[in-house]
């Protein structure tokens, strides 16, 4: 796989969202080592680094079952016990949630819920019973007055069963640090890179098992060939849909040259898991979808709170960055008013994939602002599947997904 990066700003943790599994660093992880400055800094030689921490893998769990009496998806996602995470959706409509453990003492697990499409609205508690890791979640979701039940069992039919490994490559060219101060840091270059290793590959389609994971050997081959000599660099995953027989992920690259500017990229994948095709989002769609799916972005970026301040609507988030203005709702400049659909053309961080609660369009950030004064890389929106329903091409896999699901 070659890697590319678009220039971007500096990333900041992004939220999950959907039923989203994305591997985070571990927090043991070793440190890339310093080369000896007394030596100036020369190239190191290139070396895998293991250790417990790196060896460990995220853990992921799937659940289906009811929450408050309607059909739902969990996924339950941890390294170590004390750092859960995940998230939940309701098969026929609502907002994906975000569940983080908010109790790391002995007795029932209390997960916190955020709401993702109200710009991470706390929507209360889960409180469970059981152990962690085991076949069953039974609880009750307490949100302000409301008190729901909680049934959900650990369940892969229809998705894939994996975890999450990391792989660490340090080596090249270091950081010289800051001529000017006469500062030498030898910081040596990393590359850690997360990779999907299926847990049952015989429930895979066989067309699908080396798309979705690979042999340790070919993972460093990989990692050696796309290695960057004078940069930090990692690759990571989000997936962002593992159910009624569709897997879609996104593979995220940040690169950090020492003394150039943050390079950043995201590349898509969906799979049908019942006929083992690889799918791209625009042959689930109808044809001549182009035009109708700029409407409901467009009408979603002037609608959507994370861009109030844009939208010159009243705001009270002191924490909002300053967008500028939107480069392509100007009548002089785009009579139609409409903004284009990511450009997938060319690598950059425009994306356009399928999550569990909709179709999420992703641009970097000079896609849509004149004058972008934020950090993020890039910046998404998502059309919820019910408005998307009519622009689905029938006898899709999307289309079977959204049947089976009363959508």
């Amino acid at each position: 796989m070659a890697y590319w990066f678009t220039t971007a700003y500096a990333p900041t943790q992004k939220a999950p969202s959907e039923v989203t599994v994305r591997a985070s660093p571990p927090a043991s992880a070793p440190a890339p080592a310093a080369a000896d400055s007394a030596a100036g800094c020369h190239p190191l030689p290139l070396r895998f680094v293991s250790s417990p921490a790196l060896r460990r893998p995220m853990e992921v769990h799937r659940y289906v079952g009811t929450v408050g009496g309607h059909p739902a998806t969990a996924v339950l996602q941890w390294v170590n016990p004390d750092s859960i995470e995940g998230s939940f959706y309701l098969h026929q409509g609502g907002p994906a949630y975000s569940l983080y453990l908010s109790s790391k003492s002995a007795g029932p697990m209390v997960l916190q819920v955020y709401d993702d499409q109200a710009a991470q609205r706390d929507r209360g508690v889960w409180r469970l019973t059981g152990r962690l890791g085991g076949t069953a979640l039974t609880g009750f979701w307490q949100d302000t007055s409301q008190r729901q039940a909680i049934q959900l069992h650990e369940s892969y039919e229809g998705a894939v069963r994996y975890s999450i490994e990391t792989m660490l490559l340090i080596g090249g060219t270091p950081d010289t640090g800051d001529p000017a101060t006469d500062s030498v840091s030898c910081i040596v270059p990393k590359f850690q890179q997360y990779f999907l290793t299926l847990l049952e590959p015989a429930a895979i389609h066989p067309t699908l098992r080396s798309v979705l994971t690979s042999p340790v050997a070919a993972r460093r081959q990989q990692m050696l060939d796309a290695q960057e000599p004078d940069a930090d660099v990692n690759v990571w995953l989000d997936v962002r849909l593992n159910d009624f027989g569709l897997f879609s992920y996104q593979t995220i690259y940040a690169a950090s040259p020492f003394g150039g500017r943050l390079q950043y990229g995201v590349e898509s994948t969906l799979v049908d898991l019942t006929t083992g095709k690889a799918l791209s989002v625009a042959s689930q769609l109808q044809p001549n979808y182009e035009l109708p799916l700029r409407r409901l972005l467009s009408q979603h970026l002037l609608q959507d709170p994370a861009f109030d301040e844009v939208n010159n609507t009243d705001t009270t988030d002191t924490e909002q960055q300053d967008f500028g203005e939107w480069a392509w709702h100007d009548a002089e400049e785009n009579p139609s008013l409409l903004v284009s659909l990511p450009d997938l053309k060319e690598p950059s961080a425009d994306d356009l994939t399928l999550t569990a609660v909709g179709v999420e369009a992703t641009y970097s950030p000079f896609g849509l602002f004149k004058s972008p004064g934020g950090k993020l890389p890039s910046y998404s929106v998502v059309i919820p599947y019910q408005e998307l329903r009519p622009l689905v091409r029938p006898g899709t896999a999307l289309a079977r997904m959204l049947a089976a699901r009363g959508l």
